[in-house]
């Protein structure tokens, strides 16, 4: 008897490590994750949950590679941290995605501009998190809200930095406070569209450095013009002006703005 108890507990120790080990990238609007639970891209890259900075008493949602978990590539929740330890990340009937705490309160909330009923969010092998239609979950990039419209303090390949449609939208890098606190810092780094477009490194609204300009092939003074890894881009029309980057392979690059300003 005693042997048959043994291998029940085992057997459901296996199961429940099982469980927890599934790389799920998706939440629809009944699911919620909570705790250690995570989302992991479909290729194993990246992962998204809850975790607590290095000397810091504060819990953010953010997004880190699978392999490097140390290394934070988004933040959610900057400048509101989680104290409540039944704080859940969840669809909301609006469709929007939330923070609750234990009381239902709203921590943060990705406040997009359209939503649909049939709200669904996953983690792509990009590292962006992106709220979308159900009915268009693996055939469009018609997305309703993406975290890589609000970076933090990493520029990850296929990321825009600069104006967005209609210059509704400033995509730029701002620096985690101190290297335990991702709250906003002192130091933003993005592109400056007045006159010639450059990179502009900025302390408060103080500019504390210039990268360019860009003259059509990259921005001079990089030190980055020709390399193996990855290609730079520059789109600039009527509606739009933004800096991204395209890997040339299976690399694992990232541009770092740290809490001392250096790019």
């Amino acid at each position: 008897m005693k042997i048959l108890l043994l291998i029940v507990f085992f057997l459901l120790i296996s199961l429940s490590d099982l469980q927890s080990s599934i790389a799920l990238d998706t939440i629809t609007l009944n699911q919620s994750i909570t705790g250690n639970q995570t989302l992991i891209s479909s290729g194993q890259i990246f992962e998204l949950g809850f975790f607590t900075p290095l000397g810091s008493n504060h819990s953010f949602l953010g997004i880190w590679y699978k392999k490097y978990q140390k290394t934070v590539v988004w933040v959610a929740n900057r400048q509101n941290p989680i104290t409540d330890s039944n704080v859940v990340l969840t669809i909301a009937a609006d469709g929007n995605l939330v923070l609750l705490t234990g009381a239902k309160n709203i921590l943060w909330s990705s406040n997009a501009s359209k939503t649909v009923e049939n709200s669904v969010a996953k983690l792509l092998d990009s590292g962006n998190f992106v709220l979308m239609d159900e009915r268009n979950l693996n055939t469009t990039e018609d997305y309703v809200w993406q975290s890589f419209d609000y970076p933090s303090d990493t520029l990850l390949a296929g990321m825009n930095m600069g104006r967005g449609l209609n210059n509704t939208l400033n995509r730029y890098l701002t620096a985690w406070k101190t290297a335990g606190d991702p709250s906003a810092g002192e130091y933003t780094y993005g592109i400056d569209i007045v006159g010639l477009p450059q990179f502009v490194l900025r302390r408060g609204s103080v500019k504390k450095l210039r990268i360019g300009p860009w003259n059509g092939l990259h921005f001079t003074g990089t030190g980055l013009a020709v390399n193996p890894i990855f290609k730079p881009v520059f789109v600039s029309t009527d509606e739009e002006s933004y800096y991204t980057y395209e890997l040339t392979g299976a690399w694992v690059t990232r541009l770092l703005l740290n809490e001392t300003g250096v790019v």
